[in-house]
């Protein structure tokens, strides 16, 4: 049986570190990975066919069937791919669960960020290789520099039909600014631009989610509110 409310990216990584550590810092950089390995493409709108397996596991279970010649399994639900996962990186959720992870286990029980989880995926026998490059080019604890020329409306932003990593962070720090009336956390700043640079998700798409997740819900509220339209 299948889960009949899918995950977003950033939701499953939560999950997932949550099986390490109580700590949510290392939750960006797991969304980060799952960007890079495209699993659950059925989930996520991918030509991957590796249904709730973010990671490409391969994890077998009883219900799990094989999808390539390198075993990576679909599952049934969510939770099965989440426990099979965590199964593969050492958690004690089956037994038996294989110890050939350490580097990657103690970066997200560290609150690694991209750039660290990287390295360690890179040098394990995960498969993904180095996703740095997918990795964020400005920190969020770093000075921002001065912001990229912006187009003079939001349609103009919205035409653009593709998009470097600088400009879709540039774009992802506008969209916040008039969607949330406030800076981009370090959860989005983490996801959307990448997703936008690599085509996962149009601009419309990343408007769409803002607008329709519960703060944007909030906002439009208070502002239809403010201008006596409630």
């Amino acid at each position: 049986m299948t889960d009949s409310v899918d995950l977003t990216r950033e939701e499953w990584a939560a999950k997932l570190v949550a099986r390490f550590t109580t700590s949510t810092l290392a939750v960006p950089a797991v969304a980060t990975w799952t960007v890079a390995e495209g699993g659950a493409g059925p989930q996520w709108g991918t030509d991957n066919v590796a249904s709730y397996n973010p990671l490409n596991t391969s994890w077998r279970t009883s219900t799990s069937r094989t999808v390539n010649a390198d075993g990576v399994q679909a599952y049934a639900s969510w939770q099965e791919g989440l426990d099979a996962t965590a199964a593969t990186l050492g958690i004690d959720v089956a037994e038996g669960a294989p110890t050939g992870y350490p580097a990657i286990r103690t970066a997200i029980e560290a609150g690694a960020g991209c750039a660290d989880l990287a390295t360690a995926v890179a040098v394990s026998r995960w498969g993904t290789g180095d996703f740095s490059h997918l990795c964020p080019a400005i920190l969020i604890d770093q000075p921002e520099p001065a912001p990229a020329p912006q187009p003079t409306t939001l349609g103009a932003l919205i035409a653009m039909a593709t998009l470097s990593l600088v400009d879709a962070q540039c774009y992802v720090r506008y969209l916040y600014r008039v969607t949330f009336h406030r800076e981009v956390d370090p959860l989005g700043f983490a996801v959307w631009p990448v997703e936008l640079a690599n085509g996962t998700k149009s601009p419309d798409d990343v408007l769409a989610a803002l607008n329709d997740s519960t703060e944007g819900q909030a906002c439009i509220a208070a502002e239809r509110k403010a201008l006596g339209l409630t």
